[in-house]
């Protein structure tokens, strides 16, 4: 009985410490900063912070906020981004804790203090019965409740920012952003409150404030219109280099942009980065071209190369063909020409076959070959014919003859058409 009874009693005590701990915690989130509420805060690893209008959020190698431009709370703000690496994290994120549990404290504090006590006296009553039920069922039992009242150290709530203090964050956002636009969004809207008569900003502060927004705006009017030009020149150098299919001249564009974007402080990263992607496409243009061009090169290097070989085989043939005419008709001729007709086609033969056709002219190549060894087999057939007075050989001599003829001439027909083609490529 009293075996079964603890297990039965822990659970019930473990259900009533669970809903305590449960009714101890928050149960609403921070509320939003309204009017009095504290900002969060960015705090740089170089030192000091920025003032952040409502949250902050890291996108990679980035923290994304709204700069507040005239007031914290209220009023024009710009989208910012500043690099991660420079943000002091620890305190960022221990700060951003103190803020959240500042504006819950005044948000809703109160009421989860009463209502966590309402419950707590009914979770206390529960738990005294299931003691009791759990002591006379399994023998001596001790419970003991500890609560600690010790909080971990939070760092103070910063004042509300002023206005010079918000211009003052806003000109190190605008040095510490790498997005251009950023820079000289906030630049602007510094310089028009700085300008404006009715702000509270003491006349001194406001004269020299303004002169290093105006340097910074000024130098960054001129740096935005560098890196568009810059762009505007390397774009269309680039451009003519890869229609040229000129490897090198796009590879220089590319230094020259590097040494440029040096001289100018490196201060445009992302169009950097754009304007490197488009003549990396213009350099991989510039070498398929090239490529494509040293193709066709050696392709009509090598079509001239076979032109010259194939017209001099049509030569030897052009000159051969009475003596085969000859021989098609059983007429002729002598053996001492019959000698040096074999010789000179056979010869024709051997030259030809160390030419390799371009692919288009393969098919009439295939038919000069054959109708050059087809003529020298007929004028070698011949000259055996004679020598033997065989009659029967003399015919065989005779077909080979005609069909050298016949291929000879398909050939040609062929290659007339071709041959031109080849040699303007």
């Amino acid at each position: 009985m009293a075996g079964s009874a603890r297990p039965a009693f822990a659970a019930v005590v473990a259900g009533l410490l669970s809903g305590l701990i449960a009714v101890a915690a928050p149960t609403a989130a921070a509320a939003q900063a309204g009017p009095g509420q504290p900002p969060f805060r960015i705090f740089l690893a170089q030192g000091g912070d920025l003032v952040v209008r409502g949250d902050y959020v890291r996108v990679g190698e980035r923290v994304v906020f709204l700069l507040p431009l005239q007031e914290a709370v209220q009023g024009p703000s710009q989208l910012v981004s500043v690099p991660a690496a420079a943000v002091d994290w620890d305190t960022t994120g221990q700060y951003a804790a103190a803020v959240r549990a500042a504006r819950h404290a005044a948000a809703g504090g109160p009421a989860d203090f009463r209502r966590m006590s309402a419950e707590g006296v009914e979770i206390v009553a529960l738990l005294d019965e299931a003691v009791s039920a759990g002591t006379a069922a399994a023998g001596d039992l001790s419970v003991s409740l500890v609560a600690t009242t010790g909080r971990p150290r939070a760092l103070p709530i910063l004042p509300e920012p002023s206005l010079q203090e918000i211009i003052a964050r806003a000109l190190t956002a605008a040095r510490l952003t790498p997005v251009p636009e950023e820079r000289l969004a906030v630049l602007h809207a510094a310089v028009a409150t700085l300008d404006d008569p009715h702000s509270a900003l003491g006349a001194e502060w406001r004269v020299v404030t303004r002169a290093i927004a105006t340097r910074d705006l000024d130098a960054e009017t001129r740096s935005a219109a560098a890196y568009v030009e810059l762009r505007r020149t390397a774009l269309a150098a680039a451009a003519g280099h890869a229609r040229r299919a000129d490897v090198g001249g796009v590879r220089s564009v590319l230094d020259t942009v590097e040494a440029r974007d040096n001289e100018l402080g490196g201060r445009n990263p992302d169009q950097l980065a754009a304007l490197r992607a488009a003549l990396e496409a213009h350099l991989a243009d510039a070498r398929a071209l090239r490529l494509e061009n040293d193709r066709r090169l050696q392709r009509t290097a090598a079509s001239r190369a076979y032109v010259a070989g194939a017209r001099a085989a049509m030569d030897r043939f052009a000159a051969s063909r009475g003596a085969l005419d000859d021989i098609r008709s059983v007429a002729g001729p002598s053996l001492s020409v019959l000698a040096g007709l074999e010789r000179r086609l056979q010869a024709a033969a051997d030259d030809l076959a160390g030419h390799a056709p371009p692919i288009e002219v393969r098919p009439a190549h295939d038919l000069l070959r054959q109708a050059l060894g087809l003529a020298a087999g007929a004028a070698q057939q011949r000259f055996l014919a004679v020598r033997n007075a065989d009659l029967r050989a003399a015919w065989d001599s005779a077909a080979a003859a005609a069909g050298a003829l016949m291929l000879f001439d398909r050939a040609a027909t062929l290659l007339d058409r071709s041959l031109p083609q080849t040699e303007r490529n």
